[in-house]
């Protein structure tokens, strides 16, 4: 379970978002960065949450486990980037996806109170990942890339 209120939240449940978080990562990393370091480079690319930025009541286990994530990620960057290593992050913001209706009231509301007035899908995403495993990011490493319709723009970050 990722959301609920911290006073109705098992540990059990706030040690699973972690390890979701973090546990992940680093287990990816861990196996992964042999073999890049080999081959003298490598990118990593890391799926945070543009709500991260922001925090959000009731969703404290699954925004400790992605703000885990972005630590873990520069401080990444920072240790693998003498082996060619770069390590980057893209946040998505509110996205539509198969359980999002893009029909209902609240989801076209939404949609239209951002900058771009529309709702991004996991396409917009692909691209932000493909940009930082292209060359055209050779020299971005660190870097936190939200995806997002211009919502961080809204929220005073």
């Amino acid at each position: 379970r990722q959301d609920g209120s911290f006073e109705e939240i098992s540990w059990d449940n706030y040690t699973n978002m972690l390890d979701f978080g973090c546990k992940a990562v680093f287990n990816t990393v861990k196996a992964a960065h042999p073999v890049m370091k080999q081959q003298g480079a490598g990118r990593i690319v890391n799926i945070v949450t543009e709500l991260w930025n922001m925090g959000s009541a009731n969703w404290s286990a699954y925004l400790a486990g992605k703000g885990a994530m972005v630590g873990m990620s520069r401080s990444l960057a920072n240790e693998l980037g003498p082996a060619g290593i770069t390590v980057n992050m893209v946040a998505p913001g509110w996205m539509l996806t198969d359980k999002v209706d893009p029909e209902s009231e609240g989801s076209k509301r939404f949609g239209q109170s951002l900058p771009v007035r529309w709702h991004g899908t996991g396409e917009e995403i692909g691209k932000a990942c493909a940009f930082f495993l292209s060359d055209l990011a050779s020299y971005v490493t660190g870097a936190y890339l939200p995806v997002c319709g211009g919502r961080i723009t809204q929220m005073g970050a």
